[in-house]
C-alpha cells in the first residue's frame, strides 16, 4: 500500500514477540500513524508509549460492549466492530 497511496496513513500490525520500543520504533520508521490490536488484551504500557509518541492506537474486533469498554479504559483510540450498535450504546 504504501508504493501505490504513500500519502495514506499506515497502521502496524504488532507482533507479539517485539518488545514495546521496538514496536514503536517500527511504526514511526515506516511512517505509520497507528498501531492495531488484534487480541483478547491490550498493553497499557504500549499504549501510553504509542501515544507519547504521537501513534494512535486502534483495537479490532471488539463486538462484545464489556471488552469495548475495557479497550477504552486502556487507553484505545479507536474500536473497530461488526455490532456498532451496542458497541456504542456501551461506551456512551
Amino acid at each position: 500500500m504504501a508504493e501505490l497511496a504513500p500519502e495514506l496513513p499506515g497502521c502496524l500490525l504488532p507482533d507479539p514477540g517485539l518488545a514495546a520500543d521496538d514496536l514503536i520504533a517500527r511504526a514511526l520508521s515506516r511512517k505509520y500513524a497507528k498501531i492495531r490490536f488484534a487480541g483478547p488484551r491490550t498493553d497499557r504500557e504500549i499504549i501510553r508509549r504509542a501515544h507519547d509518541s504521537g501513534l494512535r492506537c486502534i483495537a479490532s474486533c471488539a463486538d462484545d460492549p464489556a471488552e469495548a469498554l475495557r479497550y477504552r479504559e486502556d487507553g484505545i483510540d479507536t474500536i473497530l466492530t461488526g455490532d456498532f450498535h451496542r458497541v456504542s450504546q456501551a461506551l456512551g
